[in-house]
């Protein structure tokens, strides 16, 4: 039991109170908009990859899974982003409240 205590309280401890540290570069930003495009490709294994990829960005992929979630014109990329954005959100919004308690 202590041991998850500690496991749960580690990323309050790990997180910058500094609110400035919550925003994403915007090499990461560019990064997450290449990947998005490859969710739209021709090839399934790119596809995946490029899905993989992003669920791993996490919250850094968060703005342009939502601006791909409204505005791409191809709906494999729009079905994919709105798979990734509640994941991508939750993690910000985890980051913000880590923030916040920090």
């Amino acid at each position: 039991m202590l041991v998850g205590g500690v496991l749960v309280a580690t990323p309050l401890l790990a997180a910058s109170p500094d609110p400035k540290d919550l925003i994403v570069p915007p090499e990461e930003l560019s990064k997450a908009r290449e990947l998005v495009q490859k969710l739209g490709s021709e090839t399934f294994r790119e596809r995946e990859e490029a899905q993989m990829n992003l669920a791993k960005m996490g919250r850094r992929a968060r703005q342009v899974l939502a601006e791909a979630v409204l505005n791409d014109a191809d709906p494999e990329i729009r079905l994919r982003a709105a798979l990734l954005l509640p994941k991508a959100s939750a993690d910000d919004l985890k980051a913000r409240i880590e923030t916040f308690m920090a």
